[in-house]
């Protein structure tokens, strides 16, 4: 049931037509601009939330807290609360309101307290790096650590095809002798707004195998 504010703001409470889950990230999360790690954590927290691709939100204690100037700007959302903003200087104009925090937010969300959020296309990137697990890579058990950059987003959106969306970049695996190995990856790419891409099939293999 929706209410009211203390001061007269509409606060919606998340239900099944618009659910808004919290989980723990799995794995690191690193956020950087112009070369510089504004942020690193294996602490961040993934907001997924109806009508929105998932949100990283790291501890503030993970930032870089002197690489952030805080704004006047500030918006209102509903169902989480009051949200002001914070600038990246060293991202230049790219990189102005690039971070946003809810530093009050509404008991549903409560666990975002305290954590930073970063617009993926006013950063150079934002890294969700998972744990190295062993898979069978060409017929070769193999260490694989994936680098994920979002925006991203897996699903079916009325294609012909499932579809995934993702960017195929700054993959890396190493073989049984712990060398380095580039990757290759072969696609049906359409690109699409804010930097994702449509990928209708994937081939990935290392270098020199094909």
């Amino acid at each position: 049931m929706d209410t009211k504010s203390s001061k007269g703001k509409e606060v919606k409470i998340p239900s099944p037509d618009h659910p808004i889950t919290i989980s723990q990230a799995a794995g690191k999360v690193r956020v950087t601009v112009a070369g510089q790690t504004v942020a690193e954590s294996t602490r961040a927290l993934r907001l997924e939330e109806k009508g929105y691709p998932p949100v990283y939100y790291v501890p503030r204690s993970d930032a870089d807290m002197s690489l952030l100037v805080r704004t006047t700007h500030y918006t209102y959302c509903p169902y989480k609360g009051d949200c002001t903003y914070y600038s990246i200087p060293i991202g230049g104009t790219k990189s102005e309101y690039a971070v946003w925090t809810y530093e009050k937010p509404y008991e549903a969300v409560v666990s975002i307290k305290d954590h930073l959020a970063f617009y993926p296309t006013r950063v150079d990137a934002i890294e969700v790096i998972s744990q190295t697990r062993p898979i069978d890579l060409c017929r070769s058990s193999c260490d694989v650590e994936p680098a994920l950059f979002i925006p991203y987003r897996m699903g079916d959106l009325d294609l012909p095809n499932r579809i995934v969306m993702a960017p195929l970049t700054r993959m890396r695996a190493q073989s049984h002798d712990h060398v380095p190995t580039a990757l290759q990856a072969e696609y049906y790419a359409q690109p699409a707004s804010a930097g994702l891409i449509i990928v209708e099939a994937t081939a990935i293999s290392p270098e020199g195998f094909g």
